[in-house]
């Protein structure tokens, strides 16, 4: 087995260093060691030590954070841009990927049709699937709620997102960590059959609805912001 897949392992298999870097990649500003103790409830030596197993393993790097206030420098942490996929037997789904995508944009046109009505029925169908199971009717949901419910299911496929309400018929989602970032630089593609997927997530709770984007991480913005509407 390849040395770094067993430190990844090892480093990831500590439930609380696990929520640690859950909490990092939800936070693209970086977070503190004070931040991490505040948010699991832990003593800052016991954050700092996760903390730093995390970086030794490459998967968040620490920077100095210069206040401009006296005293002794802290450090600021962030994800490193480089997803990380551990699985056994090892499974190259990236390729996988690389190929479909290559192949769907060579129709171009069709093929951006074709992959964001897939898109959109599946996540369309997710979220049904998901009401159904746990007997929800849309139309008696709080917008609170369908915060909630939006977040498990667009958490799934490699998003990490905060959504809000902005009133009933409105929300404002952004995701700070996309799994296949590095694969939506090379395919933009990726972009578009997120979008989708998330309009049909939202389509199931809102009914007839629009996903705006307002801005994208491959146009080089920190984070991707949507704004998901219910139609009249």
């Amino acid at each position: 087995m390849d040395d770094r897949l067993i430190r990844l392992s090892a480093a990831l298999a500590v439930p609380t260093r696990f929520a640690i870097y859950r909490h990092v990649l939800n936070t693209p500003e970086g977070v503190s060691v004070q931040d991490v103790a505040d948010k699991l409830g832990i003593h800052p030596n016991v954050a700092r030590l996760h903390l730093s197993r995390l970086e030794e393993v490459g998967l968040i790097v620490g920077e100095i954070e210069h206040t401009g206030r006296g005293g002794r420098p802290g450090r600021l942490y962030r994800a490193v841009d480089k997803s990380v996929s551990i699985s056994l037997p090892h499974r190259d789904y990236e390729t996988l990927a690389d190929i479909a995508l290559t192949a769907l944009e060579r129709f171009k046109h069709n093929g951006e049709q074709m992959i964001t009505a897939v898109a959109e029925e599946k996540g369309y169908d997710l979220a049904r699937r998901y009401l159904e199971e746990h007997d929800l009717k849309p139309e008696t949901l709080t917008p609170e709620e369908i915060v909630e419910h939006v977040r498990r299911l667009s958490g799934d496929p490699g998003l990490s997102p905060d959504v809000e309400p902005i009133d009933e018929d409105a929300f404002r989602l952004a995701v700070h960590s996309c799994a296949f970032k590095e694969q939506a630089f090379q395919h933009p593609t990726v972009c578009t059959l997120h979008h989708a997927y998330l309009k049909g997530i939202f389509r199931a709770f809102l009914g007839r609805s629009d996903l705006i984007e307002e801005q994208s991480m491959i146009d080089g913005a920190p984070v991707c912001r949507y704004i998901a509407v219910r139609l009249p």
